[in-house]
């Protein structure tokens, strides 16, 4: 574990070594190991997040990136911002449950937070098209469409849900 005088050494010799790129997408692992360090070791969340921001902007979707401006995003009460990150999160996972679950906290944030129930309607909808028996999902999707005036997309999610889930079904028969 470096203490914090090492890792304020580990810091200077980073920066120097990031000034010293010419290609920022060399800058990406640099910016990301500099968070972590501001994050974990020198509790410097403003640092931190400057540096996930400006890795997030070199890679669009850099999952690391994303993952770790979501609890700076949330304690600073950026709601808008933790949405996008959020999103770019779901992009980069692969199981459709857990995706599915992050959906429904982008879809609350939108709804709730953000004041964007057709927002939330569409995430919703992809939420439920990933994890099609989860009929949780159908109440603040209802929700939703109700404040929206979006039912015309809650019947085309339900039928994709129901085809895949039939589909699902006969593959598993």
């Amino acid at each position: 574990r470096l203490d914090e005088g090492r890792a304020q050494e580990a810091v200077a010799l980073l920066d120097r070594h990031l000034a010293s790129l010419g290609d920022p997408r060399a800058q990406l692992p640099l910016r990301l190991r500099l968070a972590e360090l501001f994050r974990t070791r020198l509790d410097d969340p403003a640092a931190a997040r400057a540096h996930l921001e400006a890795s997030l902007s070199l890679s669009p979707g850099c999952l690391e990136a994303a993952q770790g401006l979501v609890p700076l995003y949330e304690a600073a009460g950026e709601t808008e911002r933790l949405a996008q990150v959020l999103e770019v999160s779901v992009a980069g996972i692969a199981d459709p449950e857990e995706k599915a679950a992050l959906l429904e906290r982008i879809a609350e944030l939108q709804g709730a937070k953000l004041g964007r129930p057709a927002d939330a309607v569409r995430s919703l909808s992809r939420a439920l098209v990933l994890a099609p028996r989860r009929a949780e999902l159908k109440k603040p999707l209802e929700r939703w469409a109700a404040a929206a005036g979006a039912w015309d997309a809650v019947l085309v999610a339900y039928r994709a849900a129901a085809d895949l889930a039939g589909a699902k079904e006969q593959r598993h028969a």
